[in-house]
């Protein structure tokens, strides 16, 4: 089980994510309780304000926008600080950081509340009224390192330090220009001294990345994303809308169809999970995967077959199960074909491959003629 993975009533936020563009970010699983019973389906929490970068790409398949809301406390602000570090540090490929506001925000909440303690005093009203006043994370991080520096000449020069190594994280030219615009005039200093502090944190990132590129052992590369069957990919969609239906998809679909296709693998761990009834959706399931196996699954937009009607979920595994079968009986069909090319024309077990062939071919027959009434 490894707690930099699993983010905490994701499953039932992944699809509220996807709708309102936005994650909000709790410190407690009590947050996020009493969050979603508000109707702020989007709430997500890690467990415990141990912020890792998988999980910002987690929250980053589905939200362009997180919205970081931890307790109003010294331990809630400097997680706070280090997660906006790991989205910017690890989102470049979100699209977000295009965006002038980084794609992330921070509420300031009263001293002495949470999000569960706010909405439980003043209602969903009150926590919706600090989410539409959440600052742009960019003036919050400004705020939060001259805090933790303080005023003096060193403290300062840490803090443009500090904030030229978030910037110098941008790649794109443009946007970097403005933020460290606005950057400057939240620090009171002059765009070009900011823009110099950019540039050099750069360099020195650049510096820093060629060493760890010639000190890197031969041999050592990594992990190639996962090789999933076309068909397999919409068969996970289908599991993942509607985990429950689990059931409906083994009696629906012969393993032996998968046999040798990229996904078979992380079909067999699914099925062992809700056999073992260690999985009842996405959040249970991340843990006991490989990471390409992780990166997979919460790559997917499940939440556009949570949308499905019962009786059109039925119709499409329907279909995923046909072209599965379809898929195995050609295969097997060219399997054949191939040992027969292989034998000499005296061999006798060439009849019984040839009885062969022919049942496949008829099965192969059936299903098509039974797919083409089922369209008709």
């Amino acid at each position: 089980f490894k707690k930099g993975r699993v983010l905490f009533g994701f499953d039932r936020a992944r699809r509220a994510m996807a709708e309102e563009g936005r994650a909000i970010v709790c410190e407690g699983q009590l947050d996020v309780l009493r969050a979603q019973a508000a109707g702020f389906l989007e709430a997500v929490a890690p467990l415990g304000t141990g912020f890792t970068e998988e999980h910002a790409k987690l929250i980053g398949r589905f939200a362009k926008q997180i919205v970081i809301c931890l307790d109003a406390d010294v331990a809630g602000d400097r997680a706070a600080g280090r997660l906006g570090g790991i989205l910017v540090e690890g989102g470049q490929g979100w699209g977000g950081l295009a965006k002038a506001e980084l794609g992330v925000k921070v509420v300031r909440l009263p001293a002495g509340d949470d999000p569960d303690s706010l909405i439980r005093r003043g209602g969903a009203e009150a926590f919706r009224e600090k989410l539409d006043a959440a600052v742009d994370f960019l003036d919050f991080y400004v705020d939060w390192q001259s805090k933790q520096e303080g005023d003096t000449p060193t403290g300062r020069r840490r803090v443009v330090e500090a904030v030229a190594k978030l910037l110098g994280m941008v790649e794109s030219a443009v946007s970097r220009a403005g933020l460290v615009a606005r950057a400057a005039s939240r620090l009171g200093l002059g765009e070009n001294l900011v823009m110099d502090e950019v540039e050099k944190a750069r360099g020195s990132a650049a510096k820093i990345a060629l060493r760890s590129e010639r000190l890197e052992p031969p041999g050592i590369q990594l992990a190639k994303p996962l090789e999933i069957h076309p068909v397999l990919r919409e068969l996970f969609l289908l599991v993942l809308g509607q985990p429950g239906k689990f059931p409906e998809v083994e009696r629906r679909v012969d393993e032996l169809w998968l046999k040798n296709l990229g996904g078979e693998e992380l079909y067999v761990k699914i099925r062992d999970s809700y056999r073992n009834d260690m999985w009842t959706g996405l959040a249970d399931l991340l843990p006991q995967l490989l990471p390409e196996e992780q990166d997979f699954l919460t790559g997917l937009e499940a939440g556009v077959w949570e949308r499905l009607e019962e009786e059109e979920w039925d119709k499409a595994l329907e279909g995923l199960g046909g072209r599965l079968e379809g898929d195995y009986l050609r295969r097997e069909a060219e399997r054949l074909s191939a040992k027969l090319r292989a034998m000499g024309a005296a061999d006798p077990s060439a009849v019984e491959v040839l009885r062969q062939q022919g049942e496949l071919l008829k099965r192969r027959a059936r299903l098509t003629a039974g797919a083409s009434k089922a369209n008709a």
